[in-house]
């Protein structure tokens, strides 16, 4: 399900979550890419015997938008990536919210784990110049794939009455890792299914010369599937 309303950011990609029965709309986008792909070209090369071939520039390219399209389709990070999702209320901030309902009784699920930690907390003027920053100390939050922030029993949540539309953003570092890690540490703890996935959908790309399609191959979809994130 999908909002019409068009935020003034064309690059935050809408999405719904619906973590209890009351729904809110979201949206993210990635303000700071990973900075290296989860495989290596001489692994793509080696996985499909390319070892001949003088084409790099172009199997990398195959590399980037297999992993691109891989994240899209798992709904999660694969190297880590700073991200900023921007909502139209918190939890506990608007009246259509039960009291049993407010606070930690309801986390907010992040887009596109595993989480790595928690950059910031803010609230955003009409022109998305900062209001207010909010206390990391009155959240808390899981990392890996149960990627999910909430208020501190006790604590009041954001609050935002100069905004109706998306005036709260939670920025944080998504990706497979801990804070700090190497590119080669990171890479080393991404699931073998996924680095597979990627090597062969770049490998089709690359022999097939076809554009990339937002379904994977079938050989490749089975390797994602175990990955793929699903919220009810």
């Amino acid at each position: 399900m999908q909002d019409n309303f068009q935020y003034p950011d064309p690059n935050f990609n809408d999405r719904v979550i619906n973590p209890q029965p009351l729904q809110w709309n979201y949206t993210f986008k990635v303000k700071t890419p990973a900075v290296a792909a989860p495989v290596t070209l001489e692994e793509v090369k080696l996985f499909g015997r390319l070892d001949n071939i003088d084409e790099d520039s172009l199997i990398e390219m195959f590399i980037k938008g297999a992993t691109q399209v891989a994240e899209e389709y798992m709904g999660r990070a694969i190297m880590q990536q700073t991200i900023v999702m921007k909502m139209d209320f918190f939890p506990g901030s608007i009246a259509l919210v039960p009291t049993y309902l407010a606070s930690s009784a309801m986390p907010v699920p992040l887009a596109r784990p595993p989480l790595v930690n928690i950059i910031e907390v803010r609230t955003l003027y009409e022109d998305d110049s900062t209001i207010q920053v909010w206390p990391l100390t009155d959240y808390y939050w899981h990392t890996g794939d149960d990627a999910k922030f909430m208020i501190r029993k006790g604590s009041t949540p954001p609050i935002n009455v100069e905004r109706y539309r998306g005036g709260f953003e939670i920025e944080y570092i998504a990706g497979y890792g801990s804070i700090g890690d190497s590119i080669e540490n990171q890479r080393n703890v991404v699931p073998m299914a996924i680095k597979l996935g990627i090597m062969l959908w770049a490998n089709v790309m690359f022999s097939q010369r076809t554009g990339i399609t937002m379904e994977p191959p079938p050989e490749v979809k089975i390797l994602f599937d175990s990955y793929k994130i699903i919220r009810i």
